[in-house]
């Protein structure tokens, strides 16, 4: 053999999925972190021609070990530390990184350097398992924090980015990061001519550690099918042999993205106040108190969202309303789901209760519908301050915003409008589609279909625009009032109204959006807020993480149709350039794209988009019904081209 492997040994914390969050917790420190403690001592590190063990666990599950178990299994924790056999990396766990403030992402990586000063280390290398990716706006934030190497263990099952297996990563403000993205045991081989390796020991999410037979097997395994000498390392280990030829590996300057990003969309009042909770976060001082809530708060940007329904909901019939309700009553399976759902909800309880009253008075989760049902039929037009609002009067969708004669702002003449909402419901071959889209490998399927879908009598497809609008003035604020066919409602799960407001704000307007009695649904569904504006030349912009990205600066195989973005900025049509805030609904297809299968073609540049609300597009370990009342905000400012700036 020639040349090292350095053979990582690295499990992957899922606070849920395989059980309830707290018994996973509870797991980890009574008997994975043990057990692993346990292989630690009998394998010498080098010692009598073996290739040794060292443990690089994620950060977050350190730092709790380390303050809340007892003194004695802190002791050896700490022991173990100190003599090189367990490490950490620069991230708390795998995260939907989309989803984070530039804030909280940041505090994400502060858990490492916390760890760092405590016992004298410097983490240079982050890692992510079971993702295919995250966005470009993490990039600056990863160097900021002193991280150099990032190491992505994409999911076997789903497509692999197109992207080299080593690169670098440079963000629109020029920062840059080095990138290994490999399957769950592949090697990084021989970058750049270099005669080293990386693999990884596969261990599953929440996952006992190996024993020592199971240690030196698999080294001496990974070391014959790649060539290399096996050794145990760190990932540490593997940064200082590659750093040398940083500058000759290839450059990517493109969007990556996460493909399973619609999974939080199936929580929408839990993703709603997470990001309302974020923006406490972000504008708490520094100090102990805002790090305890961002700890906290991390754990739902970490990608379990409740059990994993593949294992824990095995029921293929109950899937029309009348017998998913009947079922849903028995409790069961139905039940289990639903607390582990109620305990990821709980999280920003949690994380907020022990701040003062006047610091959670900042918190600003959108507002309950106001009690009213406007009855007046929707006029083509009316005035709001200095605007006139254009309206289709059939089905309350904004067509135009006008200041005296001249048009600002228009829908495509082609598109859905500016903001009107829509429910699709999907049958068994869409969702057989999405998956024959997106699914590398068959073995893989039973963790991602819907099993027993194909024989639900109202399991068909079904799309439900707005009808029959009604208005009322209130104060400052034009209410627009509509409904839904009767079949979307019984059949297929829709909202019984939608209630929009519109009120002028400066040269723009702010859009509330309430959608009221929502049914319990497990068909496969989506709601959308469309958002069509008749474009100008340059292209529009989505905000994610703090930086700006074209959607169509995206490799091929990461996410080209969903992002989780804070707003889209743009130029419309008439001149005016435009920003539009989303508060409460982060995800957004552009330009067209389909949502329901997986597409590698680019988004079209002139094409509007629109936000999903909510879907339950993902099986796994994400809700797979919600129900009830549910608010979303957006705010449009308007700048006109003589004052813009770009």
């Amino acid at each position: 053999m020639s040349g090292p492997l350095y053979v990582l040994f690295k499990p992957d914390l899922r606070l849920g999925r395989s059980a309830l969050a707290m018994n996973v917790r509870r797991r980890w420190h009574e008997h994975i972190i043990p057990m692993a403690l346990d292989t630690a001592a009998l394998v010498a590190r080098d010692g009598d021609g073996a290739p040794g063990f060292v443990w690089t666990v994620d950060a977050w599950v350190i730092a709790d070990h380390l303050a809340t178990q007892e003194p004695e299994e802190v002791a050896r924790l700490e022991q173990a530390i100190e003599e090189g056999r367990v490490a950490w990396h620069a991230l708390p766990f795998t995260l939907h990184a989309e989803l984070t403030s530039p804030e909280l992402f940041a505090e994400a990586l502060g858990i490492a350097l916390r760890l760092d000063g405590r016992f004298g280390r410097r983490t240079r290398c982050a890692a992510m398992t079971g993702l295919q990716g995250l966005s470009i706006g993490a990039v600056d934030i990863l160097a900021a924090a002193g991280v150099d190497f990032l190491h992505l263990q994409v999911d076997p099952a789903l497509p692999t980015p197109d992207v080299p297996p080593v690169f670098r990563w440079r963000s629109p403000k020029g920062s840059e990061i080095v990138v290994a993205m490999a399957g769950y045991d592949a090697a990084t081989i021989r970058p750049m001519g270099l005669e080293i390796g990386l693999a990884s020991a596969r261990v599953a999410p929440n996952g006992a550690p190996p024993d020592v037979a199971e240690v030196i097997a698999t080294c001496q395994a990974l070391g014959e099918r790649y060539g290399l000498e096996p050794r145990a390392a760190t990932l540490e280990d593997f940064w200082e042999a590659l750093a040398p030829v940083r500058d000759r590996l290839p450059l990517v300057t493109a969007e990556i993205g996460d493909t399973m990003i619609h999974g939080p969309g199936a929580a929408p009042k839990r993703l709603a106040a997470f990001l309302a909770a974020q923006r406490l976060h972000a504008a708490l001082p520094e100090g102990e108190e805002r790090h305890r809530l961002g700890a906290t708060l991390l754990e739902l940007a970490e990608p379990s969202w409740g059990l994993d329904s593949a294992v824990f909901l095995r029921d293929s019939d109950a899937w029309d309303r009348r017998a998913f309700s009947a079922a849903r009553a028995a409790g069961g399976a139905f039940r289990l789901l639903e607390d582990s759902w109620a305990e990821k909800d709980a999280v920003i309880l949690k994380a907020t209760r022990a701040l003062p009253p006047e610091i959670r008075a900042v918190l600003s989760p959108p507002p309950a519908a106001p009690d009213l049902r406007p009855e007046a039929p929707l006029a083509g037009e009316h005035r709001l301050g200095a605007l006139t609002l254009s309206f289709d009067t059939s089905s309350g969708v904004l067509r135009s915003l006008r200041r005296g004669s001249e048009t600002i702002f228009a829908a495509r003449p082609d598109g859905p409008g500016l903001f009107g909402f829509v429910h699709e419901g999907f049958s068994a071959a869409d969702i057989e589609g999405y998956l024959a889209s997106f699914l590398t490998e068959h073995a893989f399927r039973p963790a991602y279909e819907k099993a027993g879908l194909a024989a639900a009598a109202t399991g068909t497809s079904g799309r439900f625009e707005m009808q029959d609008p009604r208005a009322a003035m209130v104060g400052d604020t034009l209410w627009v009032g509509a409904r839904l066919a009767p079949e979307a409602i019984t059949a297929f799960g829709a909202p019984e109204r939608v209630l929009i407001g519109y009120r002028a704000r400066g040269e723009g307007i702010e859009v509330d959006l309430h959608l009221i009695g929502k049914g319990a649904n497990r068909l496969p569904e989506a709601g959308f807020f469309t958002f069509a504006p008749h474009h100008g030349l340059e292209p529009k912009l989505l905000c994610k993480m703090g930086v700006e990205i074209e959607p169509r600066n995206v490799v091929s195989d990461g996410n080209r149709q969903l992002h989780a973005i804070t707003g889209v900025r743009g130029l419309a049509a008439t001149g005016w350039h435009y920003r539009l805030t989303t508060f409460d609904a982060p995800l957004y297809c552009p330009g067209g794209q389909p949502f329901l299968p997986h597409v590698t073609g680019l988004p079209a540049s002139g094409a509007g988009g629109r936000f999903v609300l909510y879907n339950n597009k993902a099986a796994g370990a994400y809700p797979q019904w919600c129900e009830g009342d549910l608010s979303f905000r957006f705010a449009l400012a308007l700048e006109a081209p003589a004052v813009a700036t770009l």
